[in-house]
Order: C-alpha cells, then sequence, then structure tokens
C-alpha cells in the first residue's frame, strides 16, 4: 500500500510544480514582446525626427524657412505618433505672389516594423495668393506614403496617398473633390540618361459647375517620363528652375525695350539633342460611357523640336451633354465643340482618334500639313505682344498687393519633397 501511495505522490507533484514554470513562460514571452516593441518604438521616434530635421535642410538648400513647432510623441510602447502642433511653409514670390502648406495639428503615424511606412493625418491646407486673396486652395485629410532618406539625406517620396481631397477657387468656390490619389515615382540609370517616372491616379472625382448637379468622374490618371542627363530630381529642377529664370528676366528686359523677338533658342535645343533627352505624357479620363486619353511624347532632333499628340476620345457627345446638364457650358458651346471634333479627327470602333505631329520642321493633323516650320529660324521667333501685356498686369497687381508673412516667407517649394 504504501509504495502504491508513493507512486500516487509522485504523479501528482510534477503537475502541480509545472505551473510556475508556465507562469515564467508567459512572462519571459511578454517581456520579450514588450521589449521589442519598445525597442521598435524608439527606433521609429527617431527614424521621424531625422526625417523631419531633413525637412530643414531641404528648406535651406532651396532658399525657404519653416516654421514648425517641436515634435510630440506619444502611444509609447505599442503604437508611436508625432505630432506637429503647428506646421507651415510660405514662398513667395517677386510680385507678391505666395504659397502656403499649413496644418494644425499634422499627426505623422508611421509603422513600428517600418517607420518609413506613415501615415499623415491634417488637414494639410495649401493655398495660393497674391497678396492676402486667395486664388486657389487644397485641403487634404489624410495622407499614406512611404518616405525616406536618399545618401544625400535628401526627403524622398516614392509612393503617397491622399484621401479626401477638396480643390477650390478664390477662397470658398469648390471646383474639384476626388476620394483618394495615389502617387508613385521611380527612377533609373541607363548609360548617360537617368529615366525618371512619376505617376498620378485619382478615383472618385467630382467636378463641381457652381451649380446643382456635378459632373462624376470614376478615374483620372496622369503619367510622365523623362529620360535626362542629369542624374537626379535635385539637378533637373535645378536646371529647369534656372533656365525659366534667367528666360523669363530676359523676355521681361526685351518687353522693356519693346524688342521685336523672343530671346534665343537654338543653343538651348541643340544641347537637349546633343544630350538625347526626351519625355513622354499620358493622361486618361474615364466615367461611365465615356473616356479620353492623351498622349504626348517629345525629343530634340537636329536641333528642332519633334512632338507627337495622340488624342482618343469615347462618346465624347455624352460627356459633352453631361456638361451641359451641370450647366458648366452652354448648349451652344457644346455643339461647336462637337463640329469641331468631327473636323479634325476620325472616328474608329465608337472612338473619335486625333493626331497632332511636330516632325521635320512640319506640323501635321492627322495627314494634313497645317504650318510649315522649315524657314523658321529658333533665334528670331517673334515676341508675342500679349506675354508683355500679363507682364505690365502683374507689375500693377504687385503695387496693390500686400506681402504675405514677409518675416517667414519662403524662396519655393520642391516637388521632389
Amino acid at each position: 500500500m504504501a509504495t502504491k501511495k508513493s507512486v500516487s505522490q509522485k504523479s501528482i507533484e510534477p503537475q502541480g510544480s509545472s505551473i510556475p514554470k508556465q507562469s515564467k513562460i508567459i512572462g519571459l514571452v511578454l517581456a520579450v514582446g514588450l521589449g521589442g516593441t519598445s525597442v521598435l518604438w524608439y527606433v521609429g521616434k527617431n527614424k521621424i525626427q531625422s526625417l523631419s530635421e531633413s525637412l530643414d535642410d531641404v528648406a535651406n538648400k532651396y532658399g525657404y524657412t519653416l516654421e514648425k513647432d517641436p515634435l510630440e510623441f506619444s502611444g509609447f510602447p505599442f503604437s508611436l505618433k508625432a505630432t506637429f502642433p503647428k506646421f507651415k511653409a510660405t514662398t513667395e514670390g517677386a510680385r507678391g505672389e505666395a504659397n502656403i502648406l499649413q496644418g494644425e495639428p499634422i499627426v505623422i503615424s508611421p509603422a513600428l516594423w517600418n517607420p518609413s511606412h506613415v501615415k499623415i493625418t491634417g488637414p494639410l491646407t495649401y493655398g495660393a495668393y497674391v497678396g492676402e486673396t486667395p486664388l486657389m486652395t487644397v485641403k487634404v485629410q489624410k495622407l499614406k506614403g512611404h518616405f525616406s532618406q536618399g545618401k544625400d539625406g535628401a526627403l524622398a517620396v516614392p509612393s503617397l496617398t491622399a484621401y479626401d481631397v477638396d480643390l477650390a477657387r478664390d477662397g470658398d468656390q469648390k471646383i474639384l473633390s476626388v476620394k483618394e490619389i495615389d502617387f508613385k515615382r521611380s527612377e533609373k540609370t541607363d548609360g548617360a540618361l537617368t529615366h525618371f517616372k512619376s505617376e498620378i491616379v485619382g478615383e472618385g472625382v467630382e467636378l463641381a459647375s457652381g451649380h446643382a448637379t456635378s459632373i462624376g468622374i470614376d478615374k483620372v490618371s496622369l503619367s510622365t517620363s523623362l529620360a535626362s542627363p542629369y542624374k537626379t530630381e535635385d539637378e533637373v529642377m535645378k536646371a529647369f528652375t534656372e533656365f525659366n529664370q534667367n528666360f523669363s528676366r530676359d523676355i521681361e528686359k526685351r518687353c522693356e525695350e519693346g524688342a521685336e523677338y523672343l530671346p534665343p533658342l537654338l543653343e538651348t535645343t541643340k544641347a537637349i539633342g546633343a544630350s538625347k533627352g526626351s519625355f513622354d505624357f499620358s493622361f486618361g479620363i474615364k466615367g461611365g460611357e465615356y473616356g479620353a486619353k492623351l498622349d504626348c511624347a517629345g525629343q530634340v532632333k537636329d536641333d528642332f523640336p519633334e512632338i507627337k499628340i495622340h488624342v482618343e476620345l469615347e462618346n465624347a457627345d455624352k460627356f459633352l451633354d453631361l456638361t451641359v446638364e451641370s450647366g458648366a457650358i452652354t448648349t451652344s458651346v457644346s455643339r461647336a465643340i462637337s463640329l469641331f471634333l468631327a473636323g479634325i479627327g476620325k472616328e474608329e470602333s465608337g472612338k473619335r482618334k486625333i493626331d497632332l505631329v511636330l516632325e521635320n520642321k512640319e506640323l501635321k493633323l492627322g495627314e494634313k500639313v497645317i504650318l510649315d516650320l522649315k524657314d523658321t529660324n529658333l533665334d528670331q521667333i517673334k515676341l508675342p505682344v500679349q506675354y508683355c501685356a500679363q507682364i505690365k498686369a502683374m507689375a500693377a497687381m504687385q503695387k496693390k498687393a500686400e506681402p504675405v508673412n514677409p518675416a517667414g516667407s519662403l524662396a519655393g517649394l520642391s516637388p521632389a519633397v
């Protein structure tokens, strides 16, 4: 009997002693998990802090200043939130025009397992002004994207999604709303050229016409491709900005002097042709039974620009009927557009196709030459009188406009940010 009792006791004792061991294992797992999330939280915090500091570097690089409160971090240890209580960036041009990007507050929520994947909750508001008068405003409720730093420390945004975007003019007159906008970009070096590609897709688009009826569009897409001898987007933007500023200043000077011709262009086209640079542009719109597509490609050949434009319109008359119903255009304008399209394009399988080509110094609409440019000298192109009139009008507006926040003004806002 004693032997049986002893065996029974032995069989019970291990079972009772296993309880604290299980508790230790569970506690160890929890401790490791908590420690792991804590480490990820601090790693993510440092990453976001570094990205925030890179904004200042970008600002200094392009000559503008940011007004932003210090980041406030919360959510430890299972979620990470970084908040700018106040964020504002202001650009100001030479004629009193200004751009303002601001949010109060802006909440940045990165994924702990990958701090480069970030959700930004606003709303963020962008406004274009002349003096204190708003010409256009864009409001975004939420952003989600991938943010990283390149080898040079610059902030890069290879992908970004914006939600609930509203566009208004003259302060509060809403003209466009979009449920979701996706943006992607990439770059690849091939020999002496770098290929920059970007794509924007908007879904759930609604065009407001100022009347009771609006125009709904299912999807809008835009893609661009640029082959350039410059290695980075910063270099491309710098070269473009410098050329644009110098060219604009030269035109203004020629307008003041009453000159006959635009600044010389032959040297510029020769340089582009020698570099083998090119560009492609594509735009598409689809809504119910109607749709439109535009493809454009350009390069320089034999020191002269070559451009090919292809347009496809699907059930364009139905779209024109919608614009009439919405009050965006009148019936007479709709008929005029319809007649114009019928005269310049050909109908194929329910689609009207239009080709406009500048090639071999000839501008063709379809197969018909509508402009012969063989005797054109790129260094002797007439200066448009209308452009000079616009410059004078802008100068007059500048005198009337009051500067917007001159103490915190910025020189420019880079699309690469």
